[in-house]
């Protein structure tokens, strides 16, 4: 990943105390829940973060050489009632998540750019609902995906399913099955093949 970092990130970063916030983006299929460490929602990028407080147990990000899949966990407490509803009913896995690191200057404003640290797919999420609600999320990289079998069908309904509209394999299955009988009108089969008189071929040839 990317460290390009702005002058003013890259020097907050070195200082030996640093204050910083970390802001989460889950993309559910209604629309986007974006968070923060912060025990108030902060307004960056134009979108509002709602504040947990208790965001910032989240797991070392790993990186290596190797093409290893490495996954981050996060968990986020004291969640609001709606982004519990969303967690329960809608479909996440796979779903793109992002965190970015952010340093706050001495007055708790962010610091452009924040950092953009991590990028993967939610995973597994997990739900504790008591006097307050925690949720626990695995997320893991696109390199995962190169470890999974692949489960497509030549299919009509199989392509429907990923390009609606796309007929390309309609006819797909009945030609599995299809005896096709080249080169006959009809599609009539002879018992015998055609006699032709040996003389005739002869004769055309020599007139040649």
């Amino acid at each position: 990943m990317s460290r390009t970092l702005t002058a003013a990130v890259d020097t907050a970063l070195q200082a030996d105390h640093v204050a910083i916030v970390a802001f989460v983006e889950m993309n559910f299929g209604s629309g986007f829940v974006r968070v923060c460490s912060a025990g108030y929602s902060i307004d960056w990028d134009g979108y509002t973060w709602t504040g947990l407080g208790n965001l910032a147990a989240i797991e070392a990000i790993g990186e290596s050489a190797d093409f290893f899949a490495h996954g981050v966990a996060f968990k986020l407490s004291g969640i609001p009632a709606a982004m519990v509803t969303i967690a329960r009913t809608e479909h996440y896995q796979g779903r793109p998540v992002k965190v970015w690191i952010a340093p706050l200057t001495a007055n708790h404003a962010v610091l452009a750019d924040p950092y953009l640290a991590w990028i993967g797919r939610m995973d597994v999420m997990t739900i504790q609902v008591g006097k307050t609600a925690t949720i626990s999320l695995s997320s893991e990289t696109r390199f995962a995906d190169w470890d999974r079998a692949r489960t497509r069908l030549y299919s009509d309904a199989d392509q429907q399913s990923e390009y609606s509209g796309d007929t390309g394999f309609r006819w797909l299955e009945q030609l599995a099955e299809k005896t096709l009988n080249w080169g006959q009108a009809g599609g009539a089969v002879p018992s015998q093949p055609p006699r032709i008189p040996l003389g005739g071929v002869l004769g055309s040839a020599l007139a040649r």
